[in-house]
């Protein structure tokens, strides 16, 4: 339980001092500016694209799964047409 505390104490200190200005406020208008920056990155982030960097992710995790897929089915293809030969021999 005490080192939930002390982690959530070095993430309160860590997001305070990203958010604070030199004399020690908070400025939370550029928190909310940089937090939407970085949601902005997660999207297209500016560029001529219809997807965003999480479409895209998952755009290539469905191409891979198709490739993977593709190539267990030859393997197994393979495997029927040895035991089909084997068992012809």
């Amino acid at each position: 339980m005490r080192e939930h505390q002390q982690e959530d104490t070095r993430v309160a200190e860590t997001l305070y001092d990203m958010l604070s200005t030199d004399d020690g406020d908070v400025n939370l208008t550029d928190a909310v500016s940089e937090v939407a920056h970085a949601l902005q990155l997660l999207g297209n982030a500016g560029a001529s694209t219809p997807m965003g960097a999480l479409e895209a992710h998952g755009a290539a995790m469905l191409e891979a799964s198709e490739n993977i897929s593709g190539g267990l089915h030859d393997i197994a293809d393979a495997i029927r047409e040895i035991t089909t030969w084997a068992a012809a021999a």
